[in-house]
């Protein structure tokens, strides 16, 4: 009797079955192939090991984790796919990207990577499902973890434009997160100061995302001059710290009012003459504050004082002052009106206002002396000129025009003044008989014009 073995490596499971042919001899002959007993080889379970590969990384870029599956020395490496899910982090469970298997002789590799696009412990489970030579192995958890930290974020502040006097500002953060991460949504809370008193916004919005990008924006009015000052902070959130903007400083400079004036209409002399200002500023800012003052110099450029001041009287952006002057004499005035600077507005003065008033026209009281003179005897002509309540005495000259017998005056006095008129007398001799016309004519001054009368007498 003579015994053959046969030696197999059963590296994958199932059944084995001998088959034996003896090729024959010199002695023996060969025979046909024969069948032996059937070895049935079980399928292995593997020992799954799953790990990370790193203990902390960056927010934003990628963790991996590998898992490892062997099988018994000898025997093939397992075949069949694995099943990952990420775990810790609520919102992310899948993998980005996964590799596997990967045999090295009776060793499979798998691996999984997903991007830490928020912040928080990663970790993961790998389900071997099982293949031909395999048991399936229920969810490995990771022995080991990824810790991403939180990041910090950059915070750029910008503004809409320069800051206009009664109009708005918009002051926008833009938050710039960690690229592969979420955008940063924490809390915005704005700062604001300045010497323009604006310590609030009217109005905010945000976050507004847009990939790792959050913008948010504070509106402001800008109702006053001076400097407005802002800065952005932000708070932390779950995947970012607290971060900061640079301080943006915005200069508002005083703004100039329109400034009009106007005189009342048919002046008259010594009659009163109302001046109204009026001062404009900006449309939905504070108005001018300042003092409003005339100047009114009359025809001989003397300064006339303007009583009765009022105001302002405001209506929406619009103030109106007023105050009164008498024409005492003829001519023309002229006015302006200045305001003075506050903290908003410039000093502004109005454009010149010119008011003429025309003069008063006097009586000529005319009288001749005696009624009924006789030769030789002296004859003595009185102009009265008399001027109107309220205005000085006339003080023009008198021209006296001699005709008929005599052609001059002999004398001429005048003007003696007393309240509003004035007298002149102009004497004649009367050497001949004959008829003495005398004419009377008023030139006129500052405040009267000039007029004219002719008294005749018979010797």
């Amino acid at each position: 009797t003579v015994t053959y073995t046969c030696l197999v490596t059963a590296s994958s499971a199932g059944s084995y079955v001998p088959v034996f042919t003896y090729n024959g001899d010199a002695n023996y002959l060969a025979t046909a192939p024969t069948s032996g007993s059937t070895t049935s080889v079980a399928k292995a379970t593997p020992t799954v090991g799953v790990v990370a590969n790193a203990g902390t990384a960056p927010l934003g870029t990628s963790i991996t984790f590998t898992a490892t599956v062997p099988g018994p020395a000898a025997a093939i490496a397992p075949t069949a796919l694995g099943t990952w899910s990420i775990t810790g982090v609520s919102g992310v469970t899948n993998c980005a990207n996964i590799t596997g298997p990967v045999a090295a002789a009776n060793i499979s590799t798998y691996t999984c990577t997903v991007v830490g696009s928020l912040a928080g412990t990663y970790g993961t489970t790998f389900i071997f499902p099982g293949d031909n030579g395999y048991n399936a192995v229920a969810a490995v958890i990771s022995t080991s973890s990824t810790i991403v930290n939180s990041a910090t974020p950059t915070v750029a502040l910008a503004a809409s434009g320069p800051p206009t006097l009664g109009g708005s500002v918009i002051f926008t953060a833009t938050v710039t997160g960690t690229t592969g991460a979420v955008a940063p949504n924490g809390v915005m809370n704005w700062s604001l100061s300045g010497t323009a008193g604006v310590s609030s916004c009217t109005g905010t919005t945000g976050p507004v995302s847009a990939g790792v990008v959050s913008t948010y924006a504070c509106t402001i009015l800008t109702s006053a001059s001076g400097t407005y000052i802002a800065q952005a902070n932000l708070a932390v959130d779950s995947n970012y710290s607290n971060a900061s903007s640079s301080a943006l400083t915005l200069t508002l400079t005083k703004q100039t009012p329109i400034i009009s004036l106007v005189a009342s209409a048919n002046p008259t002399l010594n009659g009163v003459t109302t001046l109204t200002t009026t001062v404009s500023g900006i449309v939905g800012a504070l108005q001018p504050t300042g003092a409003v003052t005339w100047s009114i110099t009359d025809p001989n450029s003397q300064v006339v004082s303007c009583i009765n001041p009022t105001g302002p009287s405001i209506i929406s952006n619009v103030s109106t002052y007023s105050c009164a002057f008498t024409m005492s004499v003829a001519g023309t005035y002229h006015s302006t009106s200045t305001i003075a600077a506050d903290s908003n507005y410039l000093t502004a003065t109005s454009s010149t206002v010119s008011v003429s008033v025309g003069s008063a026209t006097p009586s000529i009281i005319f009288s001749a002396a005696p009624a009924s003179p006789i030769l030789g005897q002296s004859l003595t002509y009185s102009a009265t000129v008399v001027g109107s309540n309220g205005l000085p005495a006339p003080s023009g000259t008198v021209t006296f025009i001699v005709s008929g017998t005599a052609t001059s005056c002999t004398s001429a006095t005048g003007p003696v003044s007393t309240s509003n008129s004035s007298l002149y007398n102009c004497s004649i001799s009367t050497p001949v008989t004959g008829t003495y016309t005398v004419n009377a004519t008023y030139n006129g001054d500052s405040n009267y014009s000039s007029i004219s009368v002719v008294s005749a007498i018979s010797l």
